[in-house]
């Protein structure tokens, strides 16, 4: 149970960690599309 546990955290951390990464590369994409248009 113990191991479930840390290992259930463990994911979490990393699944926030890559929708952070994803967020900051739409932004990017987003701000080079406005700078684009502008």
């Amino acid at each position: 149970m113990e191991k479930l546990n840390k290992l259930y955290v463990t994911v979490l951390i990393v699944s926030n960690r890559t929708v952070k990464l994803v967020e900051a590369a739409i932004n990017k994409e987003k701000g080079y599309y406005y700078r684009e248009r502008n």
